[in-house]
């Protein structure tokens, strides 16, 4: 499509002509959402003459719940689109040897290094946007959960053995018997005498 920015070439994009902005609308919204659903970035989308700046189209989208939820179904299936391709990188390998003549003149096949690399490279960017795009899904995420049985609070359950348990009897026998303590109530005559006594 002309005025696509080409990837693949290393250098900046070219700078958009100076205009009036175009207006956001709803049906400008909706096309760049079917774009970034197809994996199209914003980028390059908002890089092309007659688009709007990636502020101006965030400034508009922001002003409505619904335009949000848009782009987040758009970006949403951009990732889908992105899982879907990690199967179709991984399965490719037709370019992974290629036919080297030796000195002698025997062809044989050999690693293509540099193709199995940027395969490599390519899987693990997608897993990465993956990761950011929907954590929830295609993070990595490690969680620890102490439960017990069926779910429920965790039970610490110890047992001691037959000769723990004799150890044990052996020496509640030799401890010394308990001393019986007395303790003396006075009665109400002898708290009536010292009552006396003190008053005397």
């Amino acid at each position: 499509m002309a005025g696509e920015i080409n990837l693949t070439r290393m250098g900046k994009p070219r700078a958009k002509s100076k205009g009036k902005a175009p207006q956001v609308t709803v049906q400008l919204v909706n096309k760049v959402c079917d774009e970034i659903a197809q994996g199209v970035t914003l980028t390059e989308i908002c890089a092309r003459p007659g688009m709007p700046a990636i502020h101006q189209f965030y400034k508009a989208v922001n002003r409505s719940s619904s335009l949000r939820s848009r782009l987040a179904c758009a970006r949403e299936d951009a990732a889908e689109r992105l899982a879907d391709e990690l199967k179709a990188i991984a399965d490719e390998g037709h370019n992974d040897y290629m036919e080297r003549t030796r000195p002698n003149g025997q062809k044989v096949e050999v690693l293509n290094d540099e193709h199995v690399r940027r395969s490599d490279l390519r899987i693990r960017t997608r897993q990465w946007l993956l990761s950011k795009m929907m954590p929830d899904r295609w993070g990595d995420r490690v969680q620890a959960q102490l439960t017990g049985s069926n779910g429920g609070p965790i039970q610490v359950e110890h047992s001691l053995s037959t000769s723990m348990l004799a150890n044990l009897a052996a020496l509640r026998a030799r401890l010394p018997a308990p001393v019986p303590v007395v303790l003396e109530v006075p009665g109400p005559a002898t708290l009536a005498s010292k009552g006396r006594k003190q008053g005397a």
